[in-house]
């Protein structure tokens, strides 16, 4: 069985190929958000890459996105999982702190 493009999408972006996992995305992503509702791991697929990418805007909305989108059936585990992905990016991305004189 040959492995979706958000799975191989999640493999590029685990071994630092943000870019190319960016591109595997990129068809599945306009397709998903012409739908009712897009799939939160595509979205939490592209903000991992986003973010090794240093896009710190994008990596947030798309994090953002998949855990507003999670379904409230699926396991507190795993809304647990994304909502830390999210706090993760959040404290990452926050601007330095201004030094004082």
């Amino acid at each position: 069985m040959r492995p979706c493009a958000t799975e191989v999408a999640w493999r590029l972006s685990q071994v630092g190929q943000h870019a190319a996992a960016l591109m595997t995305l990129r068809p599945v992503l306009r397709r998903s958000t012409m739908g009712d509702r897009p799939n939160p791991y595509l979205l939490e697929t592209a903000a991992a890459a986003h973010f090794g990418l240093n896009q710190c805007t994008e990596a947030l909305a798309e994090q953002r996105k998949a855990v507003e989108l999670l379904p409230a059936e699926w396991l507190a585990s795993e809304r647990e999982r994304f909502q830390r992905k999210l706090q993760d990016y959040q404290s990452a991305c926050a601007p330095p702190a201004p030094t004082t004189p």
